[in-house]
Formats: structure tokens, sequence, C-alpha cells
């Protein structure tokens, strides 16, 4: 099966087809053009992204069309593609400005939990300090207890990536 048999809207999006479509063929270990559940769920967390075991059940059951244990990479396209066009949620202008302006309270460049608990707070979400600490410990990929830019880009990202396929709001 080649990317280019996809319907698909703008080039962008046809690139990034072809992107999930070398990610998909690099986890079909046996190379029989299907999916495991387990490597799906393997190619699911490549992205960063850390379902639950309700929402990986739930994929699992809207990619696997015909209940054999396996997932075609169409069927992968066909649930993944309605829901994600293709385009990142955010330009990085965008999250620049939503780094600096708005997370990095105190303007040294990079996010504390102090910084995220108060601008959560100042959001509406009033989080406990566990939850603040879950946050810090999911985003801050170096371990040096603040969140970079790079690593909030990557957070935000995935966030709305995980909130398009999941039908979070």
């Amino acid at each position: 099966m080649s990317s280019g048999s996809l319907k698909n809207g703008d080039g962008q999006q046809k690139e990034e087809i072809f992107q999930l479509w070398e990610m998909f063929r690099s986890f079909d270990k046996d190379k029989d053009g299907s999916l495991t559940h387990m490597e799906l769920t393997s190619l699911i967390c490549s992205f960063g992204i850390k379902p639950t075991k309700g929402q990986l059940k739930y994929f699992l059951e809207k990619t696997d069309s015909d209940q054999n244990g396996r997932v075609r990479f169409k069927d992968l396209v066909s649930v993944v593609a309605p829901n994600y066009n293709g385009t990142q949620p955010y330009t990085e202008y965008q999250l620049w400005r939503l780094f600096h302006r708005v997370f990095d309270r105190d303007e040294d460049g990079v996010v504390s939990d102090e910084d995220l608990m108060y601008t959560m707070e100042m959001l509406g979400h009033k989080l406990s300090k566990e939850e603040i600490n879950d946050l810090m410990e999911e985003a801050d990929t170096d371990g040096d207890g603040v969140i970079n830019f790079q690593e909030f880009s990557v957070a935000m990202i995935s966030a709305a990536f995980q909130s398009t396929i999941w039908g979070i709001n």
C-alpha cells in the first residue's frame, strides 16, 4: 500500500500521512501490513501520548474495524484523519507568546511549578500540588525541574493532539 492511494486534502496533510505510514511500517514487526494492538499501543506512545486504559480500549475498538486484533493502516487513517487535519494546532509564534506572556510569569525563560500553579489558577483550573507535580513531571523531559520552551511546545501540541484523538474538550 502506498500513501499516495489515500484521499487527502493539501500537500501538508499528504506529507503527514506519509510520515504516519513510515512510522506505521516501522512498528509493523512482521511486515504484514497491519499492527497488533500491542504494536499500535507502542506507536501511540512513541508520539509521547500516554492514554488511559479506557482511552486505549476506545481507540483500539475504533481502529480495529473487523475486530480481529489487527489494525490496518487505512483503518488507522480513517479514524485519525477526520479528527486531525494534518496541521499543527498552534504556530510556533502562538506557542512562544503563550509561553512568555502567560506561563513564564517571572520572565526567566522557564516555567516553574509556581508559575504553572499560578497560571492554571488564573485560567480557572485550581490544581493540587500533586496535580502540578504530575504535569511538571510529564512536561519536564530533561529532568531539570522546570519547563523550557521546547518542552512546553511538545506538551501543548501533545495535549491538543490527545484531545482531538480522544474527543476531549
